[in-house]
């Protein structure tokens, strides 16, 4: 098993399962099932029965999809195929190679009174340690030409920031879906392969008036 983290993803060969099922077997032939790893050893080799064929497959990881599958028989070239057949005393390597996939973030800003509008504060998400992603930041308005809307992001913890309007206040706070959020409700971990989408409040300010009442006599 090979896995290739390119998006975040942090997942590890032994995160599969691999299995060999014979097709139409003889009675006591069995399909055999092994821990994924990404060497040889006694724990992920088995006999086959000779001249018959094998379905290949592995169990499935969210945020994961499978890149290749090969086979090299008797040290021969790898080739691609999701079955095999072996003859008396031929060996066989086969190998799963598996691929991270980026999620999606969207973020989006609510407005309650005053007349600003969703295009007057931008949004940011900040990668928190998060290899090769930068800051993810745009308009309030998701459907905006500059907006955050479904852009394609690492796995990982983001912080979420927005910047200040005069006369609003942030209400409550950030919301989503898709996606852990901390107690704090300041940052949130998109999953390889998830649709995370985030909303903030921002409510009108309210004023005050003062009344004195002079008394002259």
């Amino acid at each position: 098993k090979d896995v290739t983290n390119t998006s975040g993803g942090k997942a590890v060969p032994s995160d599969w399962k691999l299995t060999a099922t014979p097709v139409n077997p003889p009675t006591g032939v069995i399909a055999k099932t092994v821990d994924g790893a990404s060497t040889a050893s006694a724990t992920n080799t088995f006999n086959v029965r000779p001249g018959l064929t094998y379905n290949l497959t592995e169990t499935s990881l969210p945020g994961y999809v499978t890149d290749k599958l090969e086979c090299a028989v008797n040290s021969g070239p790898f080739g691609a195929t999701t079955q095999v057949q072996l003859n008396a005393l031929d060996t066989a390597v086969c190998k799963f190679t598996n691929k991270d996939q980026p999620g999606t973030l969207t973020l989006e800003k609510f407005v309650t009174g005053g007349n600003a509008t969703k295009g007057d504060w931008t949004l940011t998400a900040t990668p928190q340690n998060i290899q090769g992603q930068g800051p993810v930041s745009g308009s309030g308005n998701p459907n905006a030409q500059d907006g955050v809307k479904d852009r394609s992001v690492f796995a990982g913890t983001y912080a979420l920031t927005e910047s200040s309007v005069t006369g609003y206040s942030q209400e409550g706070k950030w919301e989503c879906t898709g996606g852990n959020m901390n107690n704090e409700g300041t940052q949130v971990t998109v999953p390889n392969g998830g649709i995370v989408y985030c909303k903030v409040t921002n409510t009108r300010d309210k004023g005050s008036v003062t009344v004195t009442n002079t008394f002259d006599p």
